[in-house]
């Protein structure tokens, strides 16, 4: 028996057309987008780590850079605070003679983003080298006087995005920044005076550079 449209009823139900075969080609685009997406984020990741670790190395060297000339700075001005004051620096106890001295000297940082917390110092110690230092001459005038010098900061960290240092006169952690070791030699026709010294008392006051350390 034939069906309305004249074929047997056996094929009387449409067999459906098989779903269209997927692209091959899409999934590999896909995968390609996946991959640049991947390479990209990795390279851009890589950047900003390097470009922070720049910042961060810009930074630490302004800062020892600072550090260096202040305390190159300080040492200077701790020998000519020695030379001009006859009464510091000697090995054995005379009146108004301590064996050591002190002064604390500003650091200036300039630059438009300073690494330096503002206030900060350099903190400078004077002492006798040996017991000997400054001993009387035969002649009863001073003798030479040998002078070590050490510079400290007493750091601190500010907590900033980019560790800004400090140096304070007192706490913190002493770190030294710069050692020297000067002698004062006499100079013999030394005529003047210093404050009430006489000329045979402060005639010792002529710097010779041992050796001279910055080490910041």
């Amino acid at each position: 028996m034939l069906s309305r449209s004249g074929r047997s009823g056996l094929f009387d139900d449409e067999v459906p057309e098989p779903a269209a075969a997927r692209d091959p080609e899409a999934g590999a685009a896909l995968l390609l987008v996946m991959v640049f997406i991947l390479v990209v984020f990795v390279v851009v990741t890589s950047l900003l780590t390097f470009g922070e670790a720049g910042t961060r190395s810009a930074a630490a060297f302004r800062t020892q850079r600072t550090i260096r000339y202040a305390a190159d700075g300080a040492l200077e001005q701790g020998v000519a605070a020695i030379a001009n004051d006859p009464t510091l620096g000697f090995g054995v106890p005379l009146p108004a003679s301590p064996t050591c001295s002190s002064l604390t000297v500003p650091i200036l940082d300039p630059s438009t983003t300073p690494t330096i917390a503002a206030n900060s110092v350099l903190s400078v110690s004077a002492c006798a080298t040996n017991p000997t230092s400054g001993v009387t001459d035969p002649d009863g005038g001073t003798g030479m006087r040998d002078v070590t010098f050490t510079v400290t900061c007493n750091a601190t960290k500010t907590g900033s995005a980019h560790e800004i240092l400090g140096c304070t006169a007192s706490g913190g952690t002493a770190r030294t920044v710069a050692t020297a070791r000067v002698q004062f030699g006499v100079d013999y026709m030394w005529t003047g005076a210093v404050g009430s010294a006489t000329p045979a008392a402060s005639r010792d006051h002529v710097p010779k550079i041992i050796s001279w350390n910055v080490t910041a």
